[in-house]
Formats: C-alpha cells, sequence, structure tokens
C-alpha cells in the first residue's frame, strides 16, 4: 500500500503515464483481496470477524464494478441507419 500512497499526487501520475499509473492502483484491488484471505487463513476457531471483512469488501468492490459500468454506457446510444438509401419497412 506504500506506493499506492506514494504515486498518488499529481506529480507522480504525469511522471509514470495514466497506464501504468492506472495499473498500479489496480493493484490495491488485488492487495485487499489477498490480504481478507490471508486474514481468513490465519484465523482457525472463530472466522465471523474475517468474513465480516470479507463482506463489507465485496460490497465495496460491487459497489465499485456497478460505477464503473455506469460510467462505460453511452448516454446516447446510435441509432442504426439502414443499409441502402431507402427507409426500413
Amino acid at each position: 500500500m506504500v506506493p499506492l500512497a506514494v504515486t498518488s499526487t499529481n506529480a507522480m501520475i504525469k511522471r509514470l503515464g495514466g497506464k501504468r499509473w492506472r495499473a498500479l492502483h489496480r493493484l490495491a484491488y488485488v492487495a485487499a483481496i489477498a490480504g481478507v484471505l490471508h486474514y481468513y487463513m490465519q484465523v482457525k476457531a472463530d472466522v465471523r470477524q474475517p468474513l465480516v471483512f470479507a463482506t463489507v469488501l465485496v460490497v465495496l468492490l460491487g459497489w465499485r464494478l456497478m460505477e464503473y459500468w455506469r460510467q462505460k454506457k453511452p448516454a446516447n446510444p446510435p441509432v442504426p441507419r439502414p443499409l441502402s438509401g431507402r427507409p426500413p419497412l
């Protein structure tokens, strides 16, 4: 998580470039999943707390995924035009 914090400034974003910066910051999702999985595997008797953490992570990542999909949709989808010059029947 330290590289994530160090590269969050505007100067570092410009220095790394947009694509590399985005790839690095997407590793935060992998780190969060690995952290929850590691914590679950560490606990032997009472797994309620790791399951709560996993539930919170699933909710947050699900919300992030929904926001991503919502931003990807075009505002005005293109209207299909007929191939020939005459109007469709």
